[in-house]
């Protein structure tokens, strides 16, 4: 009867009060265990002061660490989590005597036990449609008339406790090691000069013993096939990106959005794993905890020679052209995804939704450049259509196209010249020499003998770095009458002067 519901429901609340009650004062004691904390905010690549959290694309661009999109996060180290029962992704609430704020928990171990941190630039209320109400404003719970002349981003005596306020954190990497997988690879300088001057000693303490390592760097010979494989007459496009000048900024991921139409999806698809960027950075911690991020390697199509995506396609719409391009025909997809299943690499995307383009930005749309309908499979194109435009230059001047002369967007927005573009049949061109250097190596080509046409040069450093092993050596220098002498051998001189 309604007498007895009543008093059920009493019952429940006086027992979630009680509850309340008790997971109060359980912080509270943990607080004074813990001691005082100390609260520190700090400027993003995207946000920077806040200036760029009204552009749809910063929003989207993962954070170069957390890979963290549409919002902010609060940095907790685990062992001062565990002390608060906070779980990665739950929402927290800093408190200090200037304000609170409330974001979800991002919990890594590469931040000093006593310090939580969060980014600034988000938490606008009126700033504009994309970053209006996105986030919290870090700068909320900072004391600026206390510090004086000069500005302080650190807040002390700060409480951290739980929050029953709802919030998602949306990372878009899954994981934070490569497993040895060696998508990023290193070098250290010494052994760079040794491998140049022709003195690679072998781990295995046999000769050949690298032949057989998959991680090996340098070239490699080519493995026997069971088919003919195509041959390219003119050009055979392929990339170099450089590890070592590769810093994570992003820039490369906002071009290739702007470039090539790329929707923006939002929060919500994006939590579902449904993000449409063609280029993605991608980052390990499998060093030392004093050198945690071993290097960004930026992640796209590899334009396969023998791609596995393919043969699967029931309709013809991906293959591989004359020009070593894993073309794809918009028209012809019929959205089965055999392709990207198959694809070794899970660098392609499917347009679930018609996405929409909001005034202006369908006036920014590129005109050579087909916006994808739902339904359709898409990824990285080389930029084909700088492709084409450089080719029908070079045609109307009657000759062939100049190495340098066609840079995909992800190249020409580079700020360190990580990224080169070019014909690998072009003995000259620094993509050939780059793919025959003793830094370069391919992903996963040994493995599943895809023939990726981009080379990656692997990170050269003076301290042997990674994750089992870490010595602290005198710096080794590369010898500059040794790199002279490789450089006359090898006919290149872009694997040596990038990246230092």
């Amino acid at each position: 009867d309604w007498s007895t519901k009543d008093a059920n429901s009493n019952v429940q609340k006086v027992a979630d009060i009680n509850s309340l009650k008790a997971l109060a004062d359980s912080v509270s004691t943990v607080t004074e265990e813990v001691g005082k904390l100390t609260f520190m905010a700090f400027p993003t690549v995207h946000y920077h002061d806040g200036r760029g959290a009204n552009r749809s694309w910063m929003q989207e661009i993962p954070d170069p660490m957390t890979t963290s999109v549409w919002g902010s996060w609060i940095e907790v180290h685990p062992d001062l989590a565990e002390k608060f029962s906070i779980k990665h992704g739950d929402v927290v609430q800093v408190k200090t005597k200037q304000g609170a704020i409330e974001a979800p928990a991002y919990l890594t171990k590469h931040i000093h036990p006593n310090l939580v941190a969060a980014p600034i630039g988000l938490g606008h209320a009126g700033y504009g449609r994309y970053a209006s109400g996105i986030g919290s404003n870090a700068l909320s719970a900072i004391d600026f008339e206390s510090t004086g002349d000069q500005v302080s981003f650190f807040a002390s005596d700060v409480r951290l406790q739980p929050s029953i306020a709802k919030d998602k954190l949306v990372t878009l990497q899954f994981s934070d090691t490569e497993l040895g997988r060696g998508f990023v690879r290193g070098i250290t300088a010494d052994s760079f000069a040794k491998s140049l001057a022709g003195k690679s000693d072998h781990s295995e303490g046999e000769h050949g013993a690298e032949h057989h390592n998959p991680l090996a760097l340098g070239p490699r010979e080519e493995p026997k096939q069971m088919y003919k494989q195509m041959e390219h007459p003119v050009y055979r496009w392929g990339m170099s990106i450089d590890i070592s000048a590769c810093t994570g900024c992003s820039a490369c991921v906002a071009a290739c959005y702007a470039e090539n139409n790329v929707p923006v999806v939002g929060k919500q698809v994006c939590d579902q794993g449904r993000e449409m960027s063609w280029l993605k950075i991608a980052r390990f911690f499998d060093g030392p905890d004093e050198h945690p991020v071993t290097g960004f390697a930026p992640s796209l199509c590899q334009h396969c020679g023998n791609a596995p995506c393919e043969p699967v396609c029931p309709v013809y719409g991906t293959y591989h052209s004359e020009e070593g391009l894993n073309t794809m025909v918009y028209n012809r997809c019929v959205g089965t995804r055999y392709c990207s299943n198959n694809c070794s690499y899970k660098v392609r995307r499917f347009n679930w939704f018609n996405y929409e383009w909001p005034e202006p930005l369908n006036w920014q749309l590129n005109p050579d450049v087909t916006v994808r309908g739902v339904g359709i499979m898409e990824k990285c194109s080389f930029c084909i259509q700088r492709i084409r435009e450089g080719q029908n230059d070079a045609k109307n001047e009657g000759r062939l196209v100049a190495d340098g002369e066609i840079m995909p967007a992800c190249g020409s927005s580079c700020p360190t010249d990580a990224i080169k573009f070019g014909n690998l049949l072009d003995e000259s061109s620094v993509v050939a020499n780059d793919a025959k250097s003793m830094r370069g190596y391919k992903i996963l080509d040994f493995e599943l003998n895809t023939q990726p046409a981009i080379t990656y040069l692997a990170k050269v450093s003076h301290e042997e770095i990674n994750a089992n092993k870490h010595t602290h050596g005198e710096s080794a220098k590369v010898d500059p009458h040794v790199v002279d002498s490789a450089k006359s051998k090898e006919n290149t001189d872009t694997s040596v002067s990038r990246g230092h």
